[in-house]
């Protein structure tokens, strides 16, 4: 019973790494879903084994470090602050787009326990980072895929690749962690050979990581790794061999990032994409972060000692909206700063707690040596060699660095968790509660392990599969042939009872604005689609009351089915909840312009302009509603055609933007229309769809030989459309 138990706790441990190699296609969020579905089953079975082998076998049961009991008052402070805060259902189970909260916190801290416990030897953490580099060699395959072109890119284009994690910025961190484990074995190691091998992998994840594009992990390296020569540098002996190789290594990497900087403004830099992003971080930028952490604050003041809860930042950032936002995201649920998030989700206590883990593995690894060798007289550290001691130093310089611009992913969170269970393997100390435990060996395995391990299969199964079946319905729903079959799926997603109602709700209404915008449906079929889709978003509402976001889309849901007084009062509450947030007073005008209440419209969007005159896109939509309303003069005077040529920033808003181009078509103002047409041909100069509506807009004003002749010209610069585009101008021909 025991070696199966082992067999359990070692599988589900060394089979962590690839669960970030899964992409689950038929679930909503597939980057997202699958990995943490599949992270917390191993975890929870894993974890459960491990409980039970700890109950009879005292090397396996769990030992004291100070990391433990910083990890642990992360997870109890974070309880809570999530049970207290503002929506503790999505504070603990999160949703499909992040997959994180207290559940997600909670199986980190399990993990780290199994690593620390039953990792014990140096043999067996070698066999587990080497299985986490074959899973990270896996990851960059498929990244050099993408930057050859054969395999797609998620986000970001081919020039930032995200290999099977979906972001960039996630594989960038993830790259981050495997440098530091390739060079960790690499000073382990006594192989030549090996060490070739570890060298090669280490620069092959520099690689990758550097054409992630991510700035925070590219930087944070680069200063982890000034940190950690620095430290080599001054804590080896001297006449060490590898004192120079430091030094040297040192002022390599200070040159290489002057020089950079320096030559920033040369062509082979700014014509290199990765490049000229790491060298040219602009202010807008920068006014981005500081306004989002601006508003980050007014929530802290609000809620200064445990919080709103993890999960609950999109309820600071709508109440107290930065309109200069506007163009950026509006509607952030991170503060893009994970001391920023800390704060937010945990207030001062979960800020404490969450830097007390950081803190520990310091004074493990650095603080105490340190003080033994200065203070005590003890030349060497019997925990880390000099050469450890730097690698660590470096990686969490790094990782703490890239984490003031972005925040933590499962990816991160596995790997941060693998390297404090390395840190505890080494310094932890048997706990003689523990110890002095003991049970008989017939009760253990005629009772508790039978019934332990059916029960936690029992327990995840029931907690995992209603949402990992919810996420099969949600992608069922939007691929669903009719309307009837799509209500159906999204009914039966909420009838699972998982943690998803509102992704499932927000998508039902979605997909019903999608439904009820085409041609073809019924009036019963729109009945009965605004009839279930009202009802299921009245109920979420009832237990999220608070959520502006979720007004704003029950608002366009009522405005696409015609019910627009409804919209109006959903979007009357969203407004008192979030007053200073212009894509409410837009959506109001659109609202009011489909009512026929022009006066009400324009005065909609002129607040939503007012917010922020800045605001590019609001000086543009302004404009293009005045030009509806026949007001060519107040449309002038906010927005002149000459202003377009001048700044191409606002050009490129203005021609851009589908709302205000719907605007200018149906204000007749052909001549506008014409020119954004133009614009859009001139930037994606293969766009099939931009030809077709040039050549219709052309048909729609009388000139049909005009028509002709830019579906000609797209057949010539466009071979693939070749057939469609003769189709369609025969079809012109034949007319009279």
């Amino acid at each position: 019973m025991k070696d199966f138990l082992k067999w359990v706790i070692y599988g589900s441990v060394f089979a962590v790494p690839f669960v970030l190699l899964i992409v689950s296609s038929s679930m909503f969020f597939p980057f997202i879903t699958g990995k943490n579905f599949a992270f917390r089953i191993l975890v929870e079975v894993g974890f459960a084994a491990w409980v039970l082998l700890a109950i009879y076998d005292r090397d396996f049961r769990p030992k004291w470090s100070w990391i433990t009991a910083a990890v642990a008052s992360l997870t109890i402070v974070m309880f809570a602050a999530d049970l207290f805060g503002e929506y503790p259902l999505k504070s603990f189970w999160s949703n499909y787009e992040r997959m994180e909260g207290w559940i997600t916190l909670a199986h980190f801290f399990m993990y780290f326990l199994m690593l620390g416990s039953v990792l014990k030897t140096e043999q067996l953490w070698n066999r587990f980072l080497n299985t986490a580099l074959v899973a990270a060699v896996i990851m960059s395959l498929y990244a050099f895929g993408q930057m050859a072109g054969a395999v797609d890119v998620s986000q970001g284009g081919a020039w930032r690749v995200d290999g099977r994690l979906g972001n960039s910025s996630y594989l960038g961190v993830y790259m981050l962690f495997h440098m530091f484990i390739a060079g960790w074995l690499f000073v382990r190691t006594k192989s030549t050979n090996l060490r070739y091998v570890y060298g090669a992998l280490f620069f092959a994840f520099g690689f990758v990581l550097l054409r992630t594009g991510t700035r925070g992990a590219t930087l944070g390296f680069m200063g982890g790794s000034v940190l950690a020569f620095a430290y080599l540098t001054l804590m080896l002996p001297k006449g060490a061999s590898i004192k120079k190789w430091a030094a040297g290594g040192l002022a390599a990497i200070v040159l290489a990032a002057g020089s950079l900087w320096v030559m920033r403004d040369q062509s082979f830099v700014k014509e290199n994409v990765v490049l000229s992003r790491l060298t040219n971080i602009t202010l807008s930028e920068g006014s981005i972060r500081f306004a989002v952490w601006k508003v980050a604050l007014q929530g802290v003041k609000e809620r200064p000692w445990l919080g709103w809860g993890q999960e609950n930042f999109s309820y600071v950032f709508n109440k107290y909206y930065e309109p200069t936002l506007y163009a950026a995201e509006p509607w952030y649920d991170r503060t893009h700063n994970i001391f920023m998030d800390w704060l937010i989700a945990g207030g001062i206590l979960g800020l404490f707690a969450y830097l007390g883990i950081l803190a520990t593995a310091l004074w493990y690894v650095h603080v105490k040596p340190m003080w033994g060798r200065f203070v005590r007289g003890v030349r060497e550290d019997r925990h880390f060699s000099v050469a450890e001691q730097s690698l660590i130093l470096g990686l969490l310089a790094a990782y703490t660095f890239h984490n003031l611009f972005v925040f933590d992913n499962l990816a991160s969170w596995i790997f941060y968790g693998v390297i404090l269970a390395l840190i505890h393997s080494r310094v932890a100390e048997p706990i003689a509660a523990f110890q002095k435990f003991s049970i008989r060996q017939d009760t253990w395995e005629r009772i508790l392990v039978p019934f332990g391990l059916l029960a936690s299969v029992v327990v995840a199964y029931m907690i995992n599969t209603p949402g990992i079946l919810a996420a099969q319905d949600i992608i069922d729903g939007y691929r669903a042939q009719t309307t009837a079959k799509s209500l159906e799926t999204f009914g039966k997603a909420l009838d699972r009872g998982s943690f998803a109602e509102q992704e499932i709700v927000e998508q039902m209404a979605q997909v019903g604005v999608q439904r009820i915008a085409t041609s073809g449906m019924s009036a019963a079929e729109k009945d009965e689609l605004v009839r279930k889709t009202s009802a299921a978003l009245r109920d979420l509402a009832m237990h999220k009351p608070g959520d502006a976001r979720l007004h704003m889309i029950t608002g366009v849901f009522y405005r696409a089915a015609g019910e627009f007084d409804l919209a109006l009062e959903e979007l009357d509450k969203a407004k008192q909840l979030s007053p200073r947030k212009q894509a409410l007073y837009v959506e109001e005008g659109l609202v009011f312009l489909n009512k026929g209440e022009k006066e009400a419209a324009l005065e909609s969007y002129r607040t939503a302009y007012e917010l922020d005159t800045r605001s590019d896109l609001n000086r543009v939509r302004l404009a293009a509603v005045l030009a509806f309303l026949e007001d060519d003069a107040g449309s002038a005077e906010i927005l002149d055609m000459s202003d377009l040529e001048a700044d191409r920033t606002l050009r490129d808003v203005f021609t851009t933007d589908e709302m205000s181009l719907q605007l200018y078509h149906e204000a007749k103002r052909f001549d506008i229309v014409e020119y954004i047409f133009e614009k859009r041909r001139e930037a994606t100069p293969t766009d099939t769809v931009v030809r077709t509506n040039l050549a219709a807009l052309y048909y729609e004003m009388g000139d049909k030989e005009k028509a002709i002749a830019v579906l000609r010209e797209a057949i010539k610069d466009i071979p693939s459309f070749k057939s469609e585009g003769e189709r369609l101008i025969k079809g012109l021909e034949a007319e009279k």
